[in-house]
């Protein structure tokens, strides 16, 4: 935590009100060498900032608290945390709409759902899309992943309305995700297809004529390097997982070697 009192001294000085709608203010007036060391995404500068006030001025965030989080995650989720330690990644973030309490204050845990059925998506599309990638990969995202991605304000669009916001991910003991540099959600690339492919296309449904223009947007997806990824929306394949809430974004960062 050596580099603690600079962010704090730094979020002092600009004595703002709300911190939580300060990002544009924040992002503009960071002095580029702490941003710099930071090593972090400039769109989540504001979310670190705010995590940084919370989990030093907030009597909801202890170190005891946090001690006690990052013991049951280095425990259970020490491949994750070992691959984002070792790339350098930034942390992932999830929005759900129910989560699991634990005996631990601010973690909570849930079992990934297998079967899933589409919110959007239309369940043929679904199955077909799943019949790619295992084609590819060997595996079926779609039906058995869950969702992520590092864009704390895009992930929270998926939480509970009566929520602070999503959480950070961490997929417990062995796990797989996947992810394209083309692809920031797959749903939204699939209706970007049928408005290209209207004739083609009924509700970008897949049939056998037009199967080589998704085959072409499958194919641009990987399994590793989960490092490079920045807005893009990253599936993870695993039994079960942890979320922390997302005031401790700052010390994992510290943990992480990124702050």
């Amino acid at each position: 935590m050596k580099k603690l009192k600079t962010y704090i001294s730094f979020l002092e000085s600009l004595k703002l009100n709300d911190i939580f709608t300060a990002g544009e203010r924040i992002s503009k007036e960071i002095k580029p060498e702490l941003y710099n060391d930071m090593k972090v995404p400039r769109y989540m500068i504001h979310k670190v900032i705010a995590s940084l006030a919370n989990s030093t001025n907030d009597p909801d965030y202890t170190l005891e608290n946090w001690n006690m989080i990052i013991k049951e995650l280095e425990s259970k989720c020490g491949p994750f945390l070992g691959e984002l330690k070792r790339s350098g990644s930034f942390p992932v973030f999830r929005g759900t709409q129910t989560k699991q309490p634990t005996n631990i204050k601010n973690l909570y845990h849930k079992i990934t759902r297998k079967d899933r059925r589409p919110k959007d998506t239309p369940s043929d599309t679904q199955k077909s899309l799943d019949e790619l990638f295992y084609e590819y990969f060997e595996i079926e995202p779609r039906k058995n992943g869950v969702f992520t991605t590092k864009n704390y304000g895009v992930a929270s669009g998926y939480s509970d309305i009566h929520s602070d916001g999503s959480e950070i991910f961490f997929p417990i003991g062995e796990y797989k995700y996947i992810w394209s540099e083309q692809v920031d959600d797959l749903y939204s690339a699939l209706e970007d297809i049928a408005d290209e492919f209207p004739e083609e296309l009924d509700r970008f449904s897949i049939g056998e004529t037009d199967i080589d223009i998704f085959r072409d947007l499958i194919s641009t997806y990987e399994m590793d390097s989960i490092e490079l990824a920045e807005r893009q929306e990253i599936t993870f394949l695993c039994d079960e997982y942890y979320l922390i809430d997302a005031n401790y974004l700052a010390p994992l960062l510290i943990h992480l070697g990124l702050l």
